[in-house]
């Protein structure tokens, strides 16, 4: 993958190296790894502020690491944690949407092999929902960055347009599934590529509650592409 290219005249600042390593060490910093980190300098700061620091002096330090592992350590390692998410669903930030047609379905085929991973709650959901064929086409952005241009059809996720935000908690839905889709090649055909660049066609079998009408793509932590169910 060739590294982007910045126009005529222009050069990168002197941070953007700095940030993409800062990002990089990171994103290779595992949670067990960070937490022994964190205990080390911990350790460390306690030894020094007994040897050399007045008593209220570190009273007060020890009430501030108190508060630094009840609120920010939490804070840090969700944010590490959600930077692979962040930089994953790149690939589909700003996204737009052609919606084809959108049809009834049957409930899915009990030959399907995906059945055998359902539990008695999972049928019970989907005998819930209403299913349709939803075939669409979804385009990346034209300005897309050259880091992020391979996406995955299999890591779509539908939504109701009424969950509002882009973390990883609104990613909890019993509202609406995929169950199948495939990729439209001369014909709509199974998924054998896993990944893709640009603009892809699919034909999507998905279930909604009844009561849910308004949809939206989220891919990772990416929002895009709100339709109406309504045929």
């Amino acid at each position: 993958m060739t590294s982007p290219r910045l126009p005529e005249g222009r050069s990168h600042s002197s941070d953007t190296p700095r940030k993409g390593i800062l990002r990089s060490a990171l994103l290779k910093i595992s949670p067990g790894q960070l937490i022994l980190m964190t205990l080390f300098m911990v350790t460390a700061l306690v030894v020094i502020a007994i040897r050399y620091l007045p008593w209220w002096l570190l009273l007060a330090i020890v009430l501030g690491i108190g508060v630094l592992l009840r609120y920010g350590i939490p804070f840090v390692l969700k944010q590490l944690l959600m930077l692979p998410f962040k930089a994953k669903g790149k690939a589909l930030e700003g996204a737009t949407i052609q919606v084809h047609s959108i049809k009834p379905a049957p409930f899915p085929s009990a030959k399907d092999s995906e059945q055998s991973y359902w539990d008695a709650e999972d049928l019970a959901r989907y005998q819930e929902m209403d299913w349709y064929f939803l075939d669409v086409s979804i385009a990346p952005p034209l300005n897309q960055s050259e880091r992020f241009r391979l996406w995955e059809p299999g890591e779509l996720l539908l939504i109701p347009a009424s969950v509002k935000g882009n973390s990883l908690e609104s990613l909890e839905c019993d509202e609406v599934a995929i169950h199948d889709y495939r990729v439209f090649d001369g014909a709509f055909k199974a998924d054998a590529q896993g990944k893709y660049e640009g603009a892809r066609r699919l034909l999507l079998h998905l279930g909604a509650k009844s009561e849910v009408k308004q949809l939206v793509f989220r891919y990772y932590l990416e929002r895009f592409g709100e339709f109406d169910l309504r045929i």
